[in-house]
């Protein structure tokens, strides 16, 4: 009961996090049958390719065997020369559709898992090692229907496709076995190569239904309960003591920056309780004024206090400071729209120093 109950909580589509976890434990979404449509139909065509060399290969290497077997029975030396060649020769003439093949294989399995090294999977681990869970896996009542399902729809597809493809060869084949050996071989290559394109397409269209089912299925799996999903967050998001400590941090480095950067300020713009905004304007260095400190509430005061604390001029003007607080980064210049707002501040603050110093 409570299995199934827990079924129907994990409702929720997997987050990133989940999948890349899954990706690195070697969960993957993936068919063997997108694998093996893909060697039948690399190997047809393969053969499409390359057959005729591999014919004329096969025949030429069959007579010289032929002519050289009498000389062969007598002489062990010749026997085994014979052998060398001959595997030299067609290994030399399939190694393109070997090579084909392989690539096949490789291409269609790094196109559903992607190119990852999991080096963690060598190690052992207890859910490998168990043969009860291995032997579920396999012969479970869910793989076993899923598997029959399948080999089903293989045989009736890849049937039906051979099928027709066979009755149309089979005449072909007939006709050419009443002329002589070269015509007949090339023919039953033909034939050979053309079944085997018919199937490899039947299979294409088996994998592809297979794998979208396997991805459905992985998927499903893969889904989340409420609060897995909030369990996560919090992984993600830290523990309250780090979060407390990240956020110490960040008051320190805020708190220094103040201590630098307020006693050489121009003017503190403030709301007046709530924002406090430092600028700064150096018609040398900078194109336009920049605000180099900012704070809100507690931080706010600080600044205000350290502005007292070296004689750098407070200005209350509300909306300036909320605009400037929410609007500009410290350590940026103020945007062109606030320039006429800012210099009218930057006049005042100029105009009380020049009187102040007579």
């Amino acid at each position: 009961m409570s299995s199934e109950s827990s079924k129907e909580d994990k409702q929720f589509d997997p987050t990133p996090l989940r999948l890349k976890k899954a990706r690195e434990e070697g969960n993957f979404a993936r068919s063997r049958e997108v694998q093996t449509a893909a060697m039948v139909f690399a190997g047809a065509i393969g053969l499409w390719f390359s057959g005729g060399d591999m014919m004329h290969t096969l025949s030429t290497n069959m007579r010289e065997v032929f002519n050289r077997f009498p000389e062969a029975q007598n002489d062990p030396y010749v026997y085994a020369e014979l052998l060398a060649i001959s595997t030299t020769k067609m290994g030399t003439a399939m190694a393109p559709l070997l090579g084909m093949v392989m690539v096949a294989a490789i291409l269609s399995s790094v196109s559903q898992t992607g190119l990852v090294l999991l080096p963690n999977l060598l190690a052992p681990k207890a859910d490998r090692l168990n043969p009860i869970k291995q032997v579920k896996n396999v012969f479970g009542p869910g793989p076993a229907a899923v598997r029959m399902g399948v080999a089903i729809l293989k045989t009736a597809v890849v049937g039906f496709a051979v099928g027709i493809v066979s009755q149309d060869q089979f005449d072909r084949v007939m006709d050419a076995q009443f002329q002589n050996l070269g015509l007949t071989m090339l023919a039953v290559a033909d034939a050979v190569i053309r079944i085997m394109l018919a199937a490899g397409l039947a299979l294409i269209i088996v994998a592809l239904i297979d794998y979208s089912y396997q991805r459905a299925r992985w998927t499903s799996q893969l889904k989340m309960t409420r609060e897995e999903i909030k369990q996560e967050n919090k992984e993600q998001e830290g523990s309250p003591e780090i979060k407390g400590k990240r956020k110490g941090m960040y008051r320190e480095l805020t708190m220094n920056r103040i201590m630098q950067e307020v006693p050489l300020a121009d003017v503190i713009v403030t709301n007046p309780t709530h924002f406090a905004v430092a600028i700064r304007y150096d018609s040398d260095a900078d194109g336009a004024p920049r605000v180099v400190a900012k704070g809100l509430d507690a931080m706010a005061l600080v600044i205000r206090r350290v502005a007292r604390q070296n004689s750098v001029p407070i200005v209350e003007n509300r909306p300036l400071a909320r605009s400037l607080h929410r609007e500009v980064k410290v350590g940026r210049p103020i945007p062109e729209a606030f320039y006429q707002a800012v210099a009218e501040v930057l006049a005042y603050v100029y105009r009380i120093r020049r009187e102040a110093l007579g």
